[in-house]
């Protein structure tokens, strides 16, 4: 699956799901698919592609909205994960 498929699959999880929990379990599932295609043949462009994927991923799910729930836990989930991948790599 392409980068692009995942964002639109990232997107189209926002309109399918209500729960939050699970729209981010989806864009987790979706970062983990990205990380498992990606292997030791992959080229530097294709490793930068995915790790951009991947923060645009995170933003997403630091923007999730839940009324029933802290909303400070999701970006806190977010910023956790942009920490952990160096972009300027």
């Amino acid at each position: 699956m392409e980068t692009n498929e995942i964002l639109k699959e990232a997107k189209k999880a926002f309109v399918q799901f209500r729960d939050p929990r699970v729209i981010k379990d989806r864009l987790l599932e979706l970062d983990a698919k990205m990380y498992c295609n990606l292997g030791s043949h992959s080229s530097a462009a294709e490793k930068d592609e995915v790790r951009r994927t991947s923060a645009q991923l995170y933003r997403l799910i630091k923007g999730i909205k839940c009324p029933k729930c802290n909303k400070a836990k999701y970006v806190e989930l977010a910023n956790s994960f942009l920490a952990s991948i160096d972009l300027s790599k």
